[in-house]
């Protein structure tokens, strides 16, 4: 492995909030115009708003060899009783097309099934992102719903 995860610290916010703030890092995704506007005084409010957050587990992606921060990785929306999470990923652009999402997904999903004890874990990804779409094929996911803009996939862990 060439990367590991770990959690995200207040002292990491700036860093992500660079990643960010590159709007090529969002093309495939809605969440593009929420962060045009945002200050970093804006992301700090926001990740401080996070400590009472009881259904979202956030992880840093970061490379072995420097510990450089170059993504994130989430399940959210959480249902402890019904063992079911949303998955989300980032990878910040200077680093896409080394296999890091991929290194991150396997260790994602491996916490996600021994730890946090998940059944099923969903994933939305814009129709036209067909690197992503791959890579959650190779991985096992399902697609579930292709009706809209955003396609829906699955996977029993």
């Amino acid at each position: 492995m060439t990367i590991y995860l770990r959690p995200i610290y207040i002292s990491d916010i700036e860093e992500i909030y660079k990643i960010k703030k590159n709007n090529n890092n969002w093309i495939y995704t809605p969440t593009k115009k929420k962060f045009e506007t945002r200050t970093l005084i804006d992301e700090i409010k926001w990740w401080n708003s996070l400590s009472c957050e009881t259904n979202t587990i956030r992880f840093a992606i970061c490379l072995h060899k420097n510990n450089k921060i170059i993504g994130s990785t989430i399940l959210s929306e959480i249902d402890y009783i019904n063992k079911t999470s949303e998955f989300h990923i980032y990878i910040d652009e200077l680093y896409k097309g080394n296999g890091y999402g991929k290194e991150s997904m396997k260790l994602i999903l491996q916490y996600a099934k021994d730890i946090v004890k998940l059944k099923s874990i969903n994933l939305n990804v814009h129709k036209d992102n067909i690197i992503a779409q791959n890579l959650y094929k190779k991985m096992n996911f399902v697609l579930i719903d292709d009706k809209d803009l955003f396609y829906k996939f699955n996977l029993n862990l």
